[in-house]
């Protein structure tokens, strides 16, 4: 939490706490007799603090947002209240309660100047760990970051993941997910293959084509799993299948050669097909070779000669765009009189 949410905190007091799950009661303050007939309704600002405190139910009450609109105005008592009232929604389990108390705990407040809840990160500690187990997956993935971090807890980078994959289990998208990459790089975190995977089958699971074939490449290698063609095969057609054309062309080359499924040139030529409509320049490539050779599909020079300019073109667009692989491919297709004048 920066400074500047002290200040949004005074200005607007109830969208700095924001709405909290829970249970809405109307509320109806007492009524004073006066001179005759006349009844007389008690407004929430003559209401004392602790009659406001016992009547709040959620902070989507009347009485909540009269708390929190003193508390704007610097009065320290309810600013103290409307955190006590938190830490009560939080413990009767209402997940945003305890997210706002790991916001508080985690920077301290201050009012008009005046700072009265003290940094305490181990009390974030605390209550992330009550939202995580109630399935907040920012709280998971905010435990995930102190324990990588090591700045506060014990650097422990078992617990790291832990967390961070229990964030992605939560969200089941890219927004914590995203982790995989970076256990896959090394990048803020230590390199492990291993996690790595476990982040791209997860999102593979939910229907996510490149995490697949990501996966399929990851068992061809034996990379944070046992090598294990036949599953490296199987996640490549799931990917072809979910729509990746990285996906298409490496299971249309496994039935072409036979790599972790039965030889079968027909099923190639299928996947090779479905890769080039896709405008895939590997698939247009196989695909092309094998219409040379007669392999899976009917011998046509002609059908080849078409397939491999569109690969070369494929190739090219590619290069231009940096791919020094796809320049290699393109310069071979090139030697081999498949040029593309721009």
């Amino acid at each position: 939490m920066k400074h500047t949410f002290f200040i949004f905190f005074i200005v607007f007091p109830f969208f700095a706490f924001g709405e909290v799950e829970g249970t809405i009661s109307s509320y109806n303050p007492p009524e004073v007799e006066g001179d005759g007939d006349a009844v007389v309704e008690k407004s929430l600002s003559d209401l004392d603090l602790k009659y406001l405190v016992d009547g709040c139910s959620s902070s989507d009450d009347e009485s909540f947002k009269e708390i929190d609109k003193r508390c704007g105005l610097g009065q320290i008592d309810s600013c103290k209240a409307a955190v006590s009232l938190f830490e009560r929604f939080c413990n009767e389990g209402v997940i945003s309660s305890c997210q706002k108390l790991v916001e508080v705990f985690e920077s301290g407040l201050t009012v008009q100047g005046k700072s009265f809840i003290k940094k305490d990160f181990r009390k974030a500690v605390n209550y992330a760990k009550k939202a995580c187990d109630a399935g907040d997956d920012s709280s998971c993935y905010f435990l995930g970051k102190s324990y990588n971090s090591g700045n506060v807890l014990k650097k422990d980078n078992v617990l790291a993941f832990k967390y961070y994959f229990e964030a992605c289990k939560i969200s089941k998208s890219s927004l914590w997910c995203n982790i995989g990459s970076n256990y896959e790089s090394g990048e803020g975190v230590p390199r492990n293959p291993a996690y790595a995977f476990k982040f791209f089958n997860l999102l593979c699971e939910n229907g996510d084509a490149l995490k697949c074939a990501i996966c399929g490449v990851y068992y061809g290698k034996g990379l944070g799993v046992n090598k294990d063609l036949k599953q490296s095969a199987a996640f490549m057609d799931k990917a072809c299948a979910l729509g990746s054309v990285t996906g298409c062309a490496a299971i249309g080359f496994y039935y072409v050669v036979g790599l972790g499924v039965e030889k079968n040139m027909f099923k190639g030529a299928q996947f090779y097909r479905k890769g080039c409509d896709m405008d895939d320049a590997r698939s247009c490539l196989g695909l092309g070779e094998l219409y040379f050779s007669g392999n899976g599909v009917p011998k046509s020079s002609e059908d080849g000669e078409k397939l491999l300019l569109k690969s070369a073109r494929l190739f090219k667009v590619s290069c231009s765009s940096g791919n020094k692989p796809d320049c290699d491919h393109y310069a071979k297709l090139y030697d081999m009189g498949y040029e593309i004048k721009d």
